[in-house]
This record gives structure tokens, sequence and C-alpha cells, in this order.
């Protein structure tokens, strides 16, 4: 019997074991299988190295260098965590296979400059992005559906368009964001808190979308009715 107690991952330096069904090394922690003397050469890679993602499309972690990230398609999901604290990513690109971003999947990434989330990414969830402290560019494409809480907490951002299709913005999403100053509802939005942008400039600067209870529009100036979210004039959607 071959001797491979000793065999790390050349990948990830995982423990290499024996799978005696497939007769194959194989790495217990990235899942990649080895080659050893003595046992059969593994087939060609088809897994998603430098992403550890299981079976069922989930990126759990990520055993890269940093710079230009580009996630590879057949991942579904971002798991919790996933990237958080990698100071050395540069620059996202997410696939077409992607629906939802973890919470906290990319918190305290202080190397994000920018992101563009595709229409097929449906949840973004809870800190995915919270501490991202030079994130001054974030693009939502038509298709998101929901914006978790403290999504963008602390992003560098000063404006925001928030496309029709989401339905859901949770309590605080932009909390702490010290440089928003406009925000775009392009449709009809839940608001799980009427604080969403607490602690920003935008609460303090009162734009377009944002009026007190009872009050008036600030694009048209028509009524707006206490607890309402629409203008009763031009119909737009309002936070109050």
């Amino acid at each position: 019997m071959i001797d491979i107690t000793e065999i790390r991952c050349p990948h990830c330096k995982g423990t290499v074991t024996l799978n005696k069904q497939r007769n194959v090394a194989v790495c217990e922690y990235c899942g990649k299988t080895v080659a050893v003397d003595g046992l059969p050469k593994p087939p060609a890679p088809t897994d998603y190295y430098p992403f550890v993602v299981n079976s069922e499309g989930v990126l759990t972690g990520y055993l890269g260098a940093g710079g230009q990230v580009k996630i590879p398609e057949g991942v579904k999901i971002i798991w919790q965590g996933a990237f958080a604290n990698r100071s050395n990513i540069g620059l996202l690109q997410f696939p077409k296979t992607l629906e939802i971003i973890g919470q906290g999947a990319f918190a305290s990434c202080t190397g994000l400059t920018r992101v563009f989330i595709p229409g097929n990414v449906k949840i973004i969830g809870t800190q995915a992005f919270e501490g991202c402290l030079n994130l001054t560019s974030i693009v939502l494409c038509e298709g998101v559906e929901q914006i978790n809480d403290r999504t963008f907490k602390g992003c560098a951002i000063s404006s925001i368009l928030i496309p029709k299709s989401v339905k859901l913005l949770n309590s605080y999403a932009f909390l702490g964001c010290k440089n928003l100053v406009h925000i775009e509802l392009m449709g009809s939005v839940m608001l799980s808190h009427n604080d969403i942008v607490a602690d920003s400039a935008y609460k303090r600067w009162q734009g377009a979308q944002w009026v007190k209870q009872g009050g008036l529009c600030a694009l048209c100036k028509g009524a707006v009715t206490a607890g309402s979210y629409v203008c009763s004039r031009c119909g737009r959607p309002l936070i109050v």
C-alpha cells in the first residue's frame, strides 16, 4: 500500500488522503486531486481553484493572491465571510450564475474601489460590503431584489441608484456612508426601516427623494401623506 500520510497538497498545503473508490489522492481541504507516484494520474483539473467551491455551487473560501478576482461560472452563492478582510482584492467580476452574496462576504475589503453587481444577483446579504472604506462606485443592475441590513455600511460612495427590481431595502443599508449625497429610487421599494442612511451626508442634505412625514415632495412640491412612500402629485417613490 502506498504511504501518502506525509504528502501535502501543492495548492493549499492541506492534508492529502487516499480516496479508495477512485484510487487517487485527494486534498481534504480544497478537494483537488493530487498526483502521487504509483497512483493513476489525476484527471484534468475541472475544479475552481483558487476558489473553494462545494458541489452545490457555494463558494466558501479564496486561496488566491488578490488583485483582479474573477469568480468562476457555476458559483451560485458566495458564503458568509468568504473574502472578508482581503485588502489585496482590487477588482471583482461576478459570474452569470451567481444569485446570492452572503453575509459579510466582502467585508473590510479595503482595496475595492468599485463594484458592479449584475442583475442575476438577487440578494445582497447583511454587511456584505461593510467596511469597504475606499469603495466609491457601486452599480446595482436591474434584477437585484433585496439589499439587507448594513450591506454598504461605511462605504465611500457619494451616490447610488436603486433599480426598479429592488423590493426590499433593509434597515441601515447605508449606515455611516458619510459621502453619500444622492439616492435615486427607480421603483416602489419596501423599506424595513425609515433610517436607511443613518449617519450619512445624505440624511443631513435632504436630497430630492427625502422629505419629512406630512411634508412636500422635494421634486415637485406635491403633498406627501404621512406614512406614505409615494408623492400624491408625481407618484415618485419617496422615503419619509
